[in-house]
């Protein structure tokens, strides 16, 4: 018999020799049947951590001749944290949502307008109904099968002019009815109530996390567990806690202290509406929704056709800024009625500087009325407060339109007295149609410029209404703004980067059928939109970088802007830690650190978190804290919530607070001094899980682009090099790092000198492995014989 690991003869895929080794006293050796041999398995690894696994081969050879049996060998190796870190409870797979009852008896609140703001609209949204054969579809089979099913029955067979209202209110639907059925996994049985004065008190876990989203005027249903449930008292969320909502019932609500309730939340269903409102907009213009070469052509001409005077810049560093000229420039010289113009901002490169002197410089006529939105709030609020700073508006003159139920604590202090709040000052309510027409510039939030539809504003009142950050929101939902407000002559102007983040769509039925393909997104991939081709006609390319260090922007250059962003952050932040101590090679502010962890869950989470990840960040934002101003200067990337729990707890218990951290989409838009990303995933058989719930950074460029592109000085990404290997652009971001000398931790996988493109990389690494032994096995003349629990089950 000889023994020996599966490393050592090379035929596991682990990036560099086996931490295992394995001795006997004398090998080979001869066993008489019955007879037994010690063997002592060492592990050093090398400075490393994670978790490491090998294989160790036991190979006989007798008259027949030879046979293997394999077992499988495991270590861990970390520090103290990993106890620390451990899972609370074991995880249990949370209970299906049961199915609601749809006839059931809803008694409602007596006066609701007591609680939820009262708007006096003109034009009302109608009700929310799905259709129910969509419904019907969407509630069985198999996925693929609702694809397909759904393609053929409720979309077009051409998307154009014609079809537009059909395609898009159908994926709206079924992103409706996606959103109710998420809603439903956090449904509650067997809850108390805690009366306090006219309202209820109830616990809901998750709320701080937003799981689920509960704001004020949202409703809730709740019935006594002990009847029967055909009756459901419906409440209004008046107050918001951290862990508690207080909510209002109809005064017939039997109470009951120490009785047991079952809660169902309701579903706000106006965004939806909305966006469907909008769609139905009878007098839609062909040049904003399908823009053709010639119309792009047509509006170049007329502007080269107005008088060209110097522009008086507001902000005076865009004068030294060609692109940012240039497209400054074209918005104010677009003849009325244009196409749509779009100013393409890769990150750092300023973009919304760009929007808000435009924004100035077309104030200059007073005649002028502006619209200028985004998806989110906080991209709202900048455009807002940079306006304010820039061209000292004053409150007469520009309006932030904020939505009702938006929590009055997220609003900074500077923009109150440009807002309309409640008498009270602890909201938000809506201004009546006389109290909009002194306003020049009003600033809000795609959705609720629906608002403005509805307290009777006539489209064509905007001579230019402008979309920021444009490809993150739904083509439905940027169309809220544009179809309802825009008249024949009003221009559009939107800005973003198809390259970054697209809008968060829940639906799988949705999401593959294109209502995830934002109008910017759209737009750019159009003959008259090429960016090459088209460039200064109807789109302008910000080419400055005013973020980030070369080398950090250098990966993204390449792979997704031709290489034609220059890097221009000032040096004083770009080279701040170009001599930090824990830097793989001085003057290269990118650090991978290779570990191979393990992937948990606790509890009722479904969400995955990886623990020796987490202490390597702490260790980092340890390190860091000393050579930075301050904590607020780090940001961690991390795309899974219970990973964000675990950083969290962690850092609070070493006393470190004040560091954001949360997924790329929460840091889309933002930059800091240091990135530390935490991709989590070990374990390349739970990809397929992140593939169909969009989470993860495997298979997903621009969410690597969005979480690389945010770091000014320093870029701190920990993984695991065999699973992110398994996607192209990941293993060319490896090769990048390793080759500029920021390479950490376990050896690098693949050849150093190898192309990563034509790198097999470790698809499957368990299969590979068991082919090798299978044809080690085998060459030496009989069949092989594998142990059920050792190669098989690798």
């Amino acid at each position: 018999m000889r023994a020996r690991t599966s490393s050592s003869v090379g035929t596991r895929r682990t990036g560099g020799p086996s931490c295992f080794s394995i001795t006997t006293t004398s090998l080979p050796v001869a066993l008489t049947p019955q007879g037994s041999l010690a063997s002592q398995v060492y592990f050093n690894p090398r400075g490393q951590r994670g978790q490491f696994e090998d294989r160790l081969e036991f190979v006989f050879r007798d008259q027949v001749g030879t046979f293997v049996i394999t077992r499988p060998v495991r270590a861990i190796a970390g520090t103290d944290d990993l106890v620390a870190l451990a899972p609370t409870a074991p995880y249990q797979r949370a209970r299906r949502a049961r199915e609601r009852d749809v006839n059931q008896e809803i008694i409602k609140i007596e006066r609701e307008e007591a609680i939820v703001p009262q708007v006096r609209y003109t034009r009302f949204l109608g009700a929310p109904e799905v259709p129910e054969d969509i419904r019907i579809l969407l509630n069985r089979g198999r996925i693929e099968d609702q694809i397909q099913s759904f393609s053929e029955r409720f979309l077009p067979e051409t998307f154009d002019f014609s079809t537009f209202e059909q395609y898009w209110s159908n994926l709206v639907h079924a992103e409706h009815i996606q959103a109710e059925i998420d809603l439903k996994e956090f449904d509650m049985d067997d809850i108390t109530l805690q009366r306090t004065n006219n309202s209820y008190r109830l616990t809901v876990p998750g709320l701080s996390e937003k799981r689920p989203s509960v704001i004020v005027g949202d409703k809730i249903k709740i019935h006594p567990h002990s009847e029967p449930e055909r009756v459901w008292y419906m409440g209004i969320v008046r107050e918001i806690e951290t862990t508690t909502v207080l909510v209002a019932f109809n005064r017939r609500f039997p109470h009951t202290p120490g009785a047991l309730y079952d809660v169902q939340f309701v579903l706000n269903p106006i965004p939806f509406m909305r966006m469907i409102q909008a769609l139905k907009v009878v007098t839609k213009r062909a040049e904003i929704l399908f823009p053709q070469v010639e119309d792009v052509t047509a509006s170049s001409v007329a502007a080269q056709n107005l008088e060209d005077t110097e522009i008086e810049l507001y902000n005076q560093i865009i004068g030294s800024n060609e692109e940012q000229y240039n497209a400054v420039s074209k918005v104010v010289r677009l003849p009325p009625g244009s196409p749509p113009f779009i100013v393409f901002g890769p990150p750092g490169t300023g973009k919304t500087v760009t929007i808000v002197e435009s924004i100035s410089q077309l104030l200059n006529d007073e005649n002028v009325r502006i619209l200028a939105c985004a998806p989110s709030n906080s991209a709202s609020d900048l455009i807002a407060q940079r306006l304010i700073y820039l061209r000292g508006l004053q409150t007469n003159e520009l309006l932030r339109l904020n939505a009702l139920w938006r929590p009055r604590i997220t609003l900074p202090e500077d923009l109150i007295e440009y807002s309309f709040m409640n008498d009270a000052g602890t909201g938000f309510r809506a201004p009546t149609l006389e109290q909009l027409k002194p306003y020049r510039v009003i600033v809000t939030t795609c959705s609720t410029a629906a608002l403005l539809h509805g307290l009777g504003v006539d489209a064509g009142v905007f001579n230019y209404i402008f979309v920021d950050e444009a490809g993150q929101g739904s083509e439905p939902e940027i169309m809220i703004p544009i179809l309802m407000m825009s008249g024949p002559s009003t221009n559009v102007i939107l800005s973003g980067d198809p390259k970054q983040l697209g809008p968060v769509i829940r639906s799988p039925i949705a999401r593959s059928l294109g209502l995830n393909v934002s109008y910017l997104d759209r737009l750019m991939a159009s003959p008259a939109y090429d960016e090459v081709t088209m460039r200064g006609m109807s789109v302008a390319k910000l080419l400055q970088n005013f973020r980030s260090h070369e080398s950090i922007i250098s990966f993204p250059n390449e792979e997704f802007y031709r290489n034609e962003l220059v890097a221009c952050a000032p040096q004083n932040i770009a080279d701040s830690l170009l001599s930090w101590n824990r830097l793989v090679s001085p003057g290269f502010p990118i650090i991978f650190e290779a570990v191979r962890g393990e992937d948990m869950r606790e509890e009722k989470s479904p969400s995955y978190f990886n623990p020796h990840e987490v202490s390597l960040v702490k260790e980092y934002v340890q390190g860091l804290i000393p050579f930075i101003a301050s904590p607020r200067n780090i940001g961690i990337v991390t795309p899974y919530k219970a990973q964000v729990r675990k950083l969290r707890k962690l850092l609070k218990d070493n006393e470190i607070e004040d560091i954001d951290i949360g997924s790329v989409e929460q840091f889309q838009g933002q930059e800091r001094q240091v990135i530390i990303v935490s991709t989590v995933r070990s374990n390349k058989d739970l990809l397929s899980f992140d593939l169909k719930h969009t989470l993860g950074f495997v298979s997903n460029p621009k969410r690597l682009n969005v979480a690389i592109t945010r770091a000014q000085s320093l870029l701190v990404v920990i993984g695991d090099p065999l699973v992110l290997g398994l996607d192209d652009l990941w293993r060319r971001f490896l090769y990048f790092v390793y080759q500029s000398g920021g390479w950490k931790g376990a050896p690098f996988p693949w050849n150093p000198d190898g192309n990563p493109n034509d790198d097999p990389a470790t698809f499957d690494a368990a299969e590979q492995d068991l082919r090798e032994l299978l044809r080690r096995a085998t060459e030496s003349g009989s069949p092989s014989e594998l142990d059920p629990i050792g190669a098989g089950n690798d």
